[in-house]
């Protein structure tokens, strides 16, 4: 493979909020001239971390105890950054655990993972990313309590390849999901650009795709497990129990979860973000991945256009799960922790997606209208939680010559 030596953050959608990372070479599906952090190896440290959370101020306290897999060329965060990769790439790691007790790094879709890792040891290692889909990379020891308690991120392996007279994104999708992408800017029912299609001239970047990384989080639980006796395992029944089913408290004095999450961000922070938040114009189809390594389950809502449910578990769909606009079927499928899946939306009228769950993956495609004359460009190059002041802090925007937030 050709050396990628730049290490600066990916200006791109799929960024989603967080940082990306880019492994290997040739990554033929972003802007040629795009920056981006690119690293022929993935290095990480298991550490943990404290992140200031949606509801923290000056007058709250409102932080939360995480694991992460810190990447050495970016900032402590939980989750840990996206990853993305080309099909049949080689993926090489190195991995330090800095905790107390044994952790570990996988991804079980790709039938990998590192093995225990001793406190204070250093795995490496390598993997072939052999099959293009939505993934979840995360510690699956003592499971799900280090998945939930922060040790997890997305793996993305984009087709090296079209599969047909168009990209998807899978390497073997079905007949129906070739034909759609094939239509896309092609086809007079579906004007505008293909999905690997970009226009400079608007900032449009080709490719488009969101990551929406769903978790929970519970202050108290994730407390006590980093409190718990060092080098012993806190047990998974009793994690499970209290963070699904423990008593209600109107002070938030037990073990539920207190912030639900998108790529880490909670509240205003998780839907007003254009990182998040599909923010294209009539005829630019746009991917969406979702993931769930938590352990509640999510049913995720858009309004406005229709939705294709392209997959779910990677499992690439021949009759598409499509809204039409029926004020009872405007919501995604539930997805359970631990799933994920790709949506796509066609751009129609109304959109309604399937869901996701506990470590789930779900793929969906669309079209978002915007209004005639809007600004093309949006804030690419900004991300809401990893931040030069602190985990889950934000920096100053940064300003155009014209004065606009970039």
């Amino acid at each position: 493979m050709k050396k990628i030596d730049r290490r600066q953050f990916l200006k791109y959608s799929a960024c989603a909020g967080g940082a990306c990372l880019v492994v290997g070479s040739s990554p033929h599906w972003l802007f040629k001239d795009q920056a981006f952090a690119a690293t022929q190896t993935l290095n990480f440290t298991i550490t943990d971390v404290l992140k200031d959370m949606a509801t923290h101020n000056t007058l709250n306290q409102g932080q939360c105890y995480f694991w992460t897999f810190k990447e050495a060329s970016l900032p402590a965060e939980a989750p840990g950054p996206h990853i993305f990769v080309t099909q049949g790439d080689t993926v090489q790691l190195s991995i330090t655990n800095a905790l107390d007790e044994p952790h570990a790094w996988a991804v079980p879709a790709l039938e990998f993972s590192t093995g225990p890792i001793a406190p204070g040891e250093t795995f490496t290692g390598e993997f072939t990313a052999s099959r293009a889909g939505t993934f979840l990379y995360y510690d699956n020891l003592n499971e799900p309590v280090n998945r939930v308690m922060g040790l997890h991120g997305a793996f993305i392996v984009m087709p090296s390849q079209p599969s047909g007279t168009r990209f998807t994104p899978y390497d073997n999708p079905t007949p129906q999901i070739q034909r759609l992408f094939d239509e896309f800017g092609n086809a007079p029912w579906w004007p505008g650009l293909a999905w690997e299609q970009g226009d400079p001239a608007t900032n449009t970047p080709p490719f488009r795709q969101y990551i929406w990384l769903l978790h929970q989080a519970s202050p108290n639980l994730f407390a006590e497990v980093g409190d718990f006796t060092p080098g012993e395992d806190f047990d998974a029944d009793d994690f499970v129990q209290r963070f699904l089913h423990d008593q209600f408290s109107p002070v938030n004095a037990n073990a539920i979860p207190q912030y639900f999450t998108i790529n880490g961000q909670a509240g205003h922070f998780s839907h007003n973000t254009p990182y998040i938040n599909p923010n294209n114009r009539v005829g630019e189809p746009a991917l969406v991945r979702i993931l769930n390594a938590g352990l509640w389950t999510h049913s995720m809502h858009l309004h406005a256009n229709h939705f294709y449910v392209l997959s779910v578990d990677n499992a690439a769909q021949s009759v598409f799960d499509r809204d039409n606009g029926d004020d009872n079927d405007n919501d995604t499928d539930p997805i359970p922790g631990g799933g994920s899946g790709s949506i796509g939306d066609g751009g129609g009228s109304s959109c309604f997606i399937n869901t996701a769950a506990d470590a789930d993956k779900l793929a969906f495609t669309g079209l978002y209208p915007l209004p005639p004359g809007t600004a093309g460009k949006f804030a690419l190059a900004r991300c809401l939680y990893h931040r030069a002041h602190g985990c889950g802090r934000l920096d100053a925007d940064l300003s155009a010559a014209a004065g606009h937030p970039q």
